[in-house]
């Protein structure tokens, strides 16, 4: 008796779903004529380079916002029509899932972001003393917005929306990012003494490519915790101890690595705390249980007392956050933690900024 073989399926019939009911040629046609609109309407005839440059940059700007509120509608959408529970019996990979959506939902974002791209290449053509650093910036665009999308894509998927959880609403993502703001001039004052390698463009290059890879890696593993309900914490905490790779050309001296990675083990281990919670146990292990101690111990290589302060700093935040989700309150606590955090350190600084004189 022959064996039965049966035809491979080389059609994906998600990325087919989500075309249909998504993707809209006369919405592409009017965004395509609407750039062309504001791309040529000069009233003089000179400055071509920057007039193209920032028509290409707020084009891409607004493709980003588009990207987010597509990406989040088309998924409230298949949870609201038991969507997902259908394709968790589906023999398509997390992964087919992943790209289909992070390509055809956002394709009106997509569009305009290729505009965008294209006016700002043109742009730097016509400009003069562009320099390679530059090109390469804008080369790599593609890639840092491919990682983009995927981040917000895990970010947006529904991971146990309740209200003491994170439930990636667009409230903790701006909360989120001031706070990551904040950081950053933290770290800029407490790094000052040290003096990083210039970037050049090979660096931009290779940090995009790597930096999309991970993203990719990242929300396809995101993709298989939601659809299949398999414990990925492994992944999530291997990600987030090689991130520092991403600035490669910092690893060389060890002072410039210590400063690199306390840099990125601490942003990764405040998202960590604010995503993922304070809970370890012997079945889930979050990520700011690994970054948080070797962001500590680069702080300590760098025997610099402000950079330990800001570690402190970031355990009265898990502090914050583990009263907020144990008090039960009405609201999402994690949102209610993120704005506590935001107001105290507004307060500290406030005093001490009168403190100090300043």
């Amino acid at each position: 008796m022959s064996e039965i073989k049966l035809p491979k399926i080389h059609v994906n019939a998600e990325f087919q779903r989500l075309w249909w009911t998504n993707v809209r040629w006369s919405l592409i046609t009017g965004v395509v004529l609407i750039f062309m609109l504001f791309l040529f309407a000069k009233p003089e005839y000179r400055n071509w380079g920057s007039h193209f440059y920032q028509i290409g940059l707020m084009a891409m700007i607004l493709s980003a916002l588009a990207g987010y509120i597509l990406l989040e509608r088309s998924l409230k959408q298949d949870i609201s029509t038991n969507t997902f529970d259908q394709l968790r019996m589906s023999s398509l990979s997390a992964w087919q899932m992943a790209w289909s959506r992070i390509i055809v939902v956002p394709m009106m974002a997509w569009v305009a972001f290729v505009l965008g791209w294209l006016a700002m290449l043109l742009g730097e053509k016509l400009e003069d003393g562009t320099t390679w650093t530059i090109v390469a910036i804008l080369l790599t665009l593609p890639f840092l917005a491919w990682g983009v999308v995927c981040l917000v894509l895990a970010n947006a998927l529904p991971v146990r929306q309740n209200k003491q959880r994170w439930n990636g609403s667009l409230v903790q993502v701006v909360l989120l990012y001031i706070i990551g703001a904040r950081w950053m001039d933290y770290w800029e004052n407490a790094l000052r003494d040290i003096e990083f390698s210039q970037i050049t463009g090979i660096h931009i290059a290779i940090m995009s490519v790597i930096f999309a890879t991970m993203a990719s890696v990242f929300v396809c593993t995101r993709m298989v915790n939601v659809l299949h309900l398999k414990n990925v914490d492994k992944i999530y905490a291997v990600l987030a101890v090689c991130a520092p790779v991403l600035a490669w050309w910092l690893l060389g001296n060890m002072q410039t690595a210590a400063a690199t990675a306390t840099l990125i083990y601490g942003g990764l281990t405040l998202a960590s705390v604010a995503m993922q919670g304070m809970e370890i146990n012997r079945f889930r292990l979050p990520v700011w249980a690994l970054t948080a101690p070797l962001g500590i111990l680069a702080a300590i290589m760098l025997q610099s007392f402000d950079v330990v302060l800001i570690w402190c700093q970031i355990a009265a935040f898990m502090v914050i956050v583990r009263v907020c989700t144990y008090l039960r309150l009405g609201v999402n606590s994690v949102t209610v933690a993120l704005a506590t955090y935001l107001l105290v350190l507004f307060l500290w600084t406030t005093i001490t900024s009168n403190y100090m004189g300043y």
